[in-house]
């Protein structure tokens, strides 16, 4: 892209046909207990997503975890669910997802991922996950296009589902 570095919710960054764009996501367990049984997803953006999304990047390699304990899965269907999450929270008109461990051979079909992670996030502790993406030749400039992750985890310090905490989404 045309910035410098990385650049997070509320400035939004800029980029131009054929660019590269690095995505970064940073997850900090910002309470006081340790966290267990992350579940990540990203739904890339697509015209006529339900942020608005005026044009799309497209997957260029594979996800970059700088945590060993965590995996990473590659859905290719147009509009995916998420059906991972309890309760759900799946938007008008998705379909069922299709994860595998393996991206496909022609990568810029991903739509979505899917990071897990089952071991401890202690309090106050981060992980990060990196990948590329590439800006369509022929996307038309002065566009928007809003990204959300959605996240669910369970609390440590509690057994079982009774630990496990909402859904949730950041800012975009």
């Amino acid at each position: 892209g045309c910035d410098p570095g990385f650049v997070y919710y509320p400035t939004n960054a800029t980029t131009k046909e054929g660019d590269l764009i690095n995505y970064k996501i940073t997850v900090k367990n910002q309470g006081n207990v340790a966290a267990r049984d992350l579940t990540l997803i990203d739904v890339f953006p697509f015209i006529g997503d339900t942020r608005g999304s005026q044009w799309f990047a497209n997957l260029m390699g594979p996800v970059t975890l700088s945590d060993p304990t965590a995996t990473v899965y590659y859905n290719s269907v147009p509009n995916p669910c998420y059906a991972d999450f309890i309760p759900a929270v799946n938007p008008a008109g998705c379909s069922a997802p299709v994860w595998s461990l393996t991206p496909p051979v022609n990568i810029t079909s991903v739509t979505a991922i899917k990071i897990t992670r089952s071991s401890q996030l202690p309090a106050l502790d981060s992980i990060e996950f990196e990948w590329p993406m590439r800006v369509p030749v022929g996307t038309p400039p002065n566009l928007i296009m809003n990204n959300t992750i959605y996240y669910q985890v369970s609390r440590a310090d509690v057994a079982g589902a009774a630990g496990r905490l909402l859904p949730a989404a950041p800012n975009q």
